[in-house]
Parts: C-alpha cells; structure tokens; sequence
C-alpha cells in the first residue's frame, strides 16, 4: 500500500513539475522578447528621425550627398588626397575629374551604385 501511495505521490509530482518548467521557460522567453521589443522601438525611433530630417532638412540632405555621394557645389573644387603607398608607390594614378555640372554628377554617382 506504501508503495502505490508513493507512487501515486511522484507521479502527482511530476504531473504538477511539467507546467511549472513551462511557465519558467515561457518567462524567460517573454522577457527576451520584451528586451528585442525594447531595442527595435529605438531602432524605430531612429530611422523615424532620420525620415523627418530627409523630408524636413535641406541642409541635412545636403550633407549626406556631400559625404556619401561626393557631391559639389557648382563652382567648388574637389581635391583628392592619395596617400602614397611604399610598395607601388609610382603606380598610384590620379582619379579622374570629376564632372562639372550637378546632373552630370548625380549620373556617375547612380551608375556607380547600380552596377551589377
């Protein structure tokens, strides 16, 4: 009788330990999933700045195509500085001109990022 009682026991244990894993399991992932919830909401915040700036800022854009496009004003002048490498170092070339008028530039800036 002992040992059915027993028996009985663990097993009541173990039916009632299974849920209680879930609900630690479960836990843990709803608190990694609230820190990534977390994380993508500034992520989000960022990029809606971001978009105000690119629709709002002129001086912003302007900016941006300077850095990332290597953009000029009309009457600018652009200068390259080409560190001189030892090994080659009368090998190095200068880079061609750059063009003269803004369209012209944004043509070589948009075929150079849609080359396949």
């Amino acid at each position: 009788m002992t040992v059915v009682l027993t028996s009985v026991a663990l097993l009541a244990v173990a039916w009632a330990a299974s849920p209680v894993q879930n609900r630690f399991a479960q836990r843990i992932e709803i608190d990694s999933l609230t820190k990534g919830i977390a994380l993508r909401s500034g992520d989000n915040q960022q990029l809606r700045d971001e978009i105000k700036k690119l629709r709002n800022d002129p001086h912003y854009i302007e900016l941006l195509a300077r850095k990332d496009l290597g953009l000029i004003k009309e009457g600018e002048k652009a200068y390259v500085v080409i560190e001189p490498d030892e090994k080659n170092s009368k090998k190095v070339k200068a880079p061609p001109a750059p063009p003269k008028n803004l369209w012209q530039q944004l043509e070589v800036a948009v075929s150079k990022k849609l080359r396949f």
